[in-house]
């Protein structure tokens, strides 16, 4: 992987012109992976009302959570199935199976069938996470692979900002909080009258003859060795601390304004629907900045924001600049998430795609929602307490923000088939 930062083509500029089977694309994995950010912020809202019902401790409830967010690291062995059997299948394999799984959730009876439901939603839902970008990057121009990534992707964060608005409503009903779930049902709905006009990626089909004389190379550990070890374990790195930072904002930012600064439930709620309101354009941004200024800056102006952004949120006391930072810090770290699935898609040959997909952020990178949580709880101890925790680990986006500047390249406008010789 060459350090290159400047954009190279051999032949004319890139394409920027979507057709309209790149916007249907768009929109049907758009649809597909709202229900990613949907389904993640469901369960924490609902966790109250399930301990209630079942009479569950916190303890209990917090193992039940860890239990089902190990389903995002399991979802490696679907993704990376996806370089064999072609991307269609899978895409709607994981979709069929994640809308199943969520739809059983709304009539399960304990928590321990709650648990196996959710689990396996989850390792679906993350797998057409994945193969979204993959499938993305494969299929649009070069001029606005980074801007469609980031719009599918910012759909998750929609779904998680609907599903809060739905929360108060839904869960009055007579069905409760279990109604929720139900409404999994919409992309099955959608997929059996869309799926005939999905198609498998140009790419994908260009390159099955050259996959079946190379599958003997390209085993479960291919991405691990030379020429791709660096590029995997540095993408490993980026991933896992984009995961880490997003997970300690994500899970402590209530925990702490509530218990460390004496804001009301009222005031959190507000603050939530603001700040999520305001990612949602962090995605857009992001995403036209990749394809305009490059991926190379676009990644430190975020990352480095985003340290900043981090630091001032858990560290300020008054009550309106709360407001503003913790806007100003969902804006710029959700946009670690395309940033790193562009980066994770362009830099690998078709034929190890999604492998590298599965490798880099299902198994070290998605290690990092699991042990954020954990390594804040510890920080907190030495450190006085959540708030300085989490400003703590602002040092991981600008360890990202290093590690872009030792071993990226940039990619803008550049055609697949070159970025990854």
């Amino acid at each position: 992987m060459t350090d290159d930062s400047s954009p190279r083509s051999t032949g004319p500029a890139p394409d920027r012109t979507m057709t309209r089977y790149h916007k249907f694309l768009i929109f049907i994995l758009s649809v597909a992976t709202f229900f990613e950010g949907y389904d993640y912020m469901v369960i924490n809202l609902i966790l109250p009302l399930l301990g209630k019902e079942t009479g569950a401790s916190a303890q209990t409830l917090g193992n039940m959570v860890a239990i089902i967010n190990i389903g995002t690291i399991v979802a490696f062995f679907v993704i990376r199935l996806a370089d064999r059997f072609g991307r269609r299948p899978i895409l709607l394999l994981t979709i069929i199976l994640y809308t199943g799984f969520t739809a059983l959730t709304a009539f399960s009876r304990g928590l321990t069938d709650f648990t196996i439901y959710q689990f396996l939603a989850r390792v679906f839902l993350v797998s057409e996470w994945g193969l979204a970008a993959v499938i993305l990057a494969e299929e649009l121009p070069a001029g606005v692979r980074g801007f469609g990534i980031a719009i599918v992707q910012c759909a998750a964060a929609f779904g998680a900002v609907l599903s809060a608005g739905l929360f108060p409503k839904l869960s009055t009903t007579a069905f409760g909080w279990r109604s929720l779930y139900l409404i999994g049902l919409i992309p099955l709905v959608l997929m059996t009258w869309l799926r005939r006009d999905l198609k498998e990626t140009r790419r994908f089909l260009t390159a099955r003859a050259e996959m079946a004389a190379d599958r003997a190379r390209a085993r479960f550990f291919t991405v691990l060795t030379r020429p791709y070890l660096k590029r995997t374990v540095s993408l490993m790195a980026l991933w896992w601390m984009s995961w880490v930072a997003l997970t300690a904002v994500q899970v402590f930012w209530a925990y702490h304004a509530i218990n460390e600064r004496g804001w009301t439930l009222a005031a959190v709620s507000k603050a939530m629907t603001i700040s999520y309101t305001i990612g949602l354009s962090g995605y857009l941004v992001c995403g036209k900045l990749m394809d305009r200024l490059g991926r190379r800056p676009t990644s430190l102006i975020f990352f480095l924001g985003g340290a900043a952004a981090i630091a001032w949120t858990f560290l300020e006391t008054r009550t309106l600049p709360m407001y503003l930072a913790i806007g100003f810090c969902v804006f710029f770290i959700t946009a670690y998430l395309p940033i790193c699935s562009t980066y994770t898609t362009e830099l690998f040959p078709t034929h190890l795609r999604a492998n590298a997909a599965a490798w880099t952020n299902n198994t070290v990178g998605r290690t990092g929602c699991v042990i954020a949580p954990a390594l804040v709880g510890q920080m907190a101890l030495y450190l006085g307490g959540t708030g300085q925790a989490v400003a703590a680990i602002a040092l991981c986006p600008l360890i990202g923000a290093l590690l872009i500047l030792l071993f990226f390249p940039e990619t803008k406008q550049r055609e697949l088939e070159e970025i990854s010789k």
